[in-house]
């Protein structure tokens, strides 16, 4: 799936400092074993060590782990089985959950091993994931639908359910509607009465870009202020030491996410507006945006 990935950019040899920074993190990092992992020798050859995959424990986290593992190793241009086959898991996972009974999701509730918000969330990742394995553009219409659910779901939260997690992940919804060019859509999201204070930075960002990608499609010329408000981000998140977490006082955009998973969908978004070009057969372009 992935052999277009050696095509990026120029040859691995002459990639500049941020690829290096980035394999740099892939030689010391150990990735955490799993249902599903690799063994790595210092010369990068591999052990494959697959096993029954459980759907036991919080499934969604499950499928977005695999998810984001994918992402990872694609960014450092590790392995493209490796990558492929961590996508094909997740889906795997993805479409064994769907397709169960619900009378055993709400087994799961009663577990609390799944939540309410969990099976948006697995077909969000399940549209993902069949976009990357083919190389082909997302469906937007059902990514802009779901999203929008999700959204509707998570802006009832109040008090001490309205916290890091539940604003990261309505942010990141609120992503998924401007991936899906609902734009509009966003900016109604975006305009709930409701405190932001633990991504605060982030949603103000995207509040103020959601806001230029709509003059952008009423006909104004705003590529310098895209291109400088991604460069703000981006000159961020492009490191792969970035990390998340708000206790680190150098992190400007907190968020409880994955930073790969942010990466991702911001890399969608600047490649839809700044570079105005589809998804399908430019996968390898728009994640080395990232890595580059």
């Amino acid at each position: 799936m992935f052999r277009f990935l050696k095509k990026v950019g120029v040859k691995k040899s002459s990639h500049d400092n941020r690829f290096n920074e980035w394999e740099k993190e892939l030689r010391t990092r150990i990735i955490p074993e799993s249902d599903f992992y690799y063994r790595k020798s210092k010369d990068f050859n591999k052990t494959f060590v697959v096993e029954k995959v459980s759907l036991t424990t919080m499934p969604s986290f499950s499928v977005r782990r695999y998810l984001e593992e994918a992402i990872y190793l694609i960014f450092t241009k590790f392995d493209e089985q490796v990558s492929t086959a961590y996508l094909q898991v997740s889906l795997d996972i993805a479409n064994a959950i769907l397709a169960l009974p619900q009378s055993e999701t709400e087994r799961w509730n009663a577990e609390d091993l799944y939540i309410k918000e969990d099976r948006p969330s697995i077909l969000i990742d399940k549209l993902f994931i069949e976009a990357l394995l083919a190389n082909e553009n997302i469906n937007m219409t059902e990514l802009a639908c779901v999203s929008d659910s999700l959204l509707n779901h998570l802006k009832v939260y109040k008090g001490s359910l309205w916290e890091d997690v539940t604003q990261s992940q309505y942010l990141s919804s609120v992503w998924n509607l401007m991936i899906a060019g609902q734009l509009q859509d966003a900016k109604a999201h975006l305009s709930v009465r409701k405190s932001f204070r633990y991504t605060e930075n982030l949603y103000n960002w995207t509040k103020q870009l959601n806001k230029l990608l709509i003059e952008q499609q009423s006909g104004a010329e705003v590529d310098t202020e895209l291109n400088t408000m991604f460069d703000e981000v981006f000159d961020i998140i492009r490191s792969p030491y970035w990390q998340t977490d708000r206790q680190k006082e150098e992190n400007r955009f907190p968020i409880t996410m994955n930073p790969n998973y942010v990466r991702l969908q911001l890399a969608i978004i600047r490649w839809l507006y700044v570079e105005k070009q589809p998804l399908k057969g430019h996968w390898n372009e728009v994640l080395a945006q990232v890595s580059r």
